[in-house]
């Protein structure tokens, strides 16, 4: 017999795909919160994040020790800033939760409904079909479809982080979001780069969008992926790649790569550019991961990549 919600039954995969579909709606809502987010990894690191949602429209603000990510976007821009980077992208595409999509690549048990505070809670289990890994658990109001606690977990269901809502305001009295200034460089959707990027990644990565982006001066191409839960990124740089520090090398198919902070995230040389992938889901080969992407070629690792690893997975739970 599964949980009960609310003198009905959540039994099966209609009571997953009804809860996952919920999560996916309240996207849209209106309410302000604030959460959190820790990460347990050999790299810890903790943050509390603000949001403010209202009908499409969000700003998030992550702050960690000194160190603060703001996000304001809307249906026709997003922007994305801190002390060391800063950048704005018209006409964004929308990464939203893809119910279909996750119900294809995980088997979502439900567990029976328990009382976290003063809300009644459904704890929702995220187990990847092709090699049963269990990757997450999701604790879902079932009435509005918030997630109030998210843990990720590595190998063996070692507990890799969490975040967890500390309070929230629902509904209208969240007020409207205020528009957000912030002095950012238009980023234009380049077809040429979204040409070059593969459609499809391994473990199930769809691509959105392909961007030109800019740090230190440099152009980057970030092309974002997802698998309807979860995203991805794949960054590439001009330029030659050194052993970074505090990153661990990792033997890909015809390199060495380096595995840095985060469930996933990779730099590597192929040909004459720098590679970052930053990836949310944890337990994630890289072998297989980047077997379509270039390997190899000549051996400077700019700030890029551990930044975006930083701020990535700070924030990108809630973008």
């Amino acid at each position: 017999m599964g949980a009960s919600l609310h003198g009905r039954t959540a039994t099966g995969q209609e009571g997953a795909d009804g809860l996952i579909r919920k999560i996916a709606a309240a996207d849209g809502a209106t309410y302000r919160a604030r959460q959190l987010v820790v990460y347990m990894g050999e790299q810890k690191s903790s943050a509390v994040v603000e949001v403010h949602a209202d009908r499409g429209t969000r700003h998030v603000r992550a702050q960690g020790g000194k160190d603060r990510t703001e996000v304001w976007k809307d249906g026709t821009e997003t922007r994305l800033w801190n002390s060391e980077l800063a950048w704005r992208e018209m006409r964004p595409a929308p990464v939203k939760m893809k119910p279909k999509l996750v119900l294809e690549k995980f088997d979502v048990k439900v567990g029976a409904m328990m009382s976290l505070g003063s809300v009644s809670l459904v704890p929702l289990d995220l187990i990847r079909r092709s090699d049963e890994a269990f990757l997450q658990r999701m604790w879902v109001d079932p009435v509005n479809g918030m997630v109030h606690r998210r843990e990720v977990y590595g190998d063996e269901g070692k507990l890799l982080g969490m975040s967890t809502l500390l309070d929230m305001e629902w509904g209208d009295g969240a007020g409207p979001v205020p528009k957000v200034k912030a002095r950012v460089k238009e980023d234009a959707v380049l077809p040429k780069a979204k040409g070059e990027a593969p459609r499809e990644l391994p473990y199930d990565y769809q691509l959105v969008s392909a961007h030109r982006l800019e740090a230190d001066g440099d152009p980057v191409d970030q092309w974002l992926y997802t698998d309807g839960v979860h995203a991805l990124s794949v960054f590439r740089q001009k330029g030659t790649l050194s052993e970074p520090d505090g990153f661990e090398p990792v033997e890909l198919d015809k390199t060495t790569a380096y595995a840095g902070p985060g469930p996933g995230t990779w730099v590597w040389q192929g040909g004459r550019s720098v590679w970052t992938v930053v990836a949310e889901e944890p337990q994630l080969d890289p072998v297989e991961l980047t077997e379509d992407l270039p390997q190899g070629g000549p051996s400077r690792l700019t700030r890029l990549g551990a930044w975006w690893a930083k701020a990535y997975h700070v924030v990108a739970d809630r973008l």
